[in-house]
C-alpha cells in the first residue's frame, strides 16, 4: 500500500464517496482504481472536487503526531489494477 499518492488530474475520470461525511472516497482512473479510507475526509473531497488536489498523504503517527479530533485523517490508500472493471463495480455499490 502506498503511504503518498501523485493524483494525475488529466486521467481522473471518477470521483466517488459514502455520504457527506466521507470515510472512503474511491478514485476512478482508466487504469486503476485507488480508494482512500479515513476520517474527515470531506476536505479531501472538496480538494478533489476542485482539482487543486496533488497528493494524498496517508496519516503516520511516528511522523505526524496525535491528530486532533477534527483533523482530516487519512488511515489508509489502497490502489487496484488488475479486473478494473469489477473492482470499480464493486467500489459504486460499496460508496453509494
Amino acid at each position: 500500500m502506498p503511504s503518498r499518492r501523485g493524483l494525475p488530474d488529466a486521467q481522473l475520470l471518477k470521483v466517488q464517496f459514502n455520504g457527506a461525511k466521507p470515510t472512503r472516497i474511491d478514485l476512478i482512473f482508466s487504469y486503476e482504481l485507488v480508494t482512500v479510507k479515513g476520517r474527515n475526509l470531506e476536505v479531501l473531497l472538496t480538494g478533489l472536487r476542485s482539482r487543486t488536489l496533488a497528493v494524498i498523504e496517508q496519516f503516520n503517527p511516528a511522523t505526524h503526531g496525535e491528530p486532533e479530533k477534527d483533523a482530516l485523517v487519512v488511515e489508509s490508500i489502497e490502489s487496484i489494477t488488475e479486473n478494473l472493471s469489477t473492482s470499480v463495480s464493486k467500489a459504486g455499490s460499496q460508496t453509494g
